[in-house]
């Protein structure tokens, strides 16, 4: 009996507590969600596509001087190491 009666109080507590504690938490998790989505979708996003539009020839001349003069950079020390060959264990040939 004993056990029975510490079983059945404790699933009936633990309910009660779930209970208590689970409907306030999901109304503020649900308010948190709604404020979240409602953020990213008409505040965040309309300003990253602004953003986008004024900053399309700031981008373009920033591709323009990476292409110039740092891509060359890059394709050069690609040249100087390309053909470099690691031997793994043995003698060296």
């Amino acid at each position: 009996n004993s056990f029975k009666c510490f079983t059945n109080t404790k699933i009936w507590c633990y309910r009660i507590t779930s209970l208590i504690c689970a409907l306030p938490v999901s109304f503020c998790w649900g308010i948190y969600f709604a404020c979240f989505a409602f953020h990213n979708i008409w505040i965040l996003m309309p300003c990253l596509k602004a953003y986008g539009m004024n900053l399309r020839l700031l981008r373009s001349c920033f591709n323009s001087i990476i292409e110039t003069f740092v891509k060359p950079c890059y394709m050069a020390a690609g040249y100087v190491f390309f053909n470099i060959r690691i031997l793994k264990g043995g003698d060296p040939a």
